[in-house]
């Protein structure tokens, strides 16, 4: 079963990361993204989106990764009390 899970997560990876290869070679036009108060330098748009992209999963498995240790936490605490009464 874990090598069926290998198997489809890494055929997942590969194919996500072929269709933002394909993206990023479709849409070569250069642009200059202006952030606030700075403006990057030019590269193209398939690099871009794929660069902003990175930053969107990455944020997101932080955030995702924050909740699953905050109810980690929260089952321990609720495992030690349920330690804590059943000797009593």
């Amino acid at each position: 079963m874990r090598f069926v899970l290998f198997l489809l997560k890494s055929f997942f990876l590969f194919l996500a990361l072929f269709v933002g290869a394909i993206f990023a070679v479709y849409n070569n036009d250069t642009i200059s993204v202006d952030f606030v108060f700075v403006q990057a330098s030019h590269a193209s748009v398939g690099v871009w989106l794929l660069l902003f992209m990175l930053v969107g999963i990455l944020l997101g498995i932080l955030s995702s990764s924050l909740m699953v240790f905050r109810y980690y936490r929260v089952l321990l605490r609720a495992k030690k009390n349920v330690g804590t009464k059943s000797g009593d």
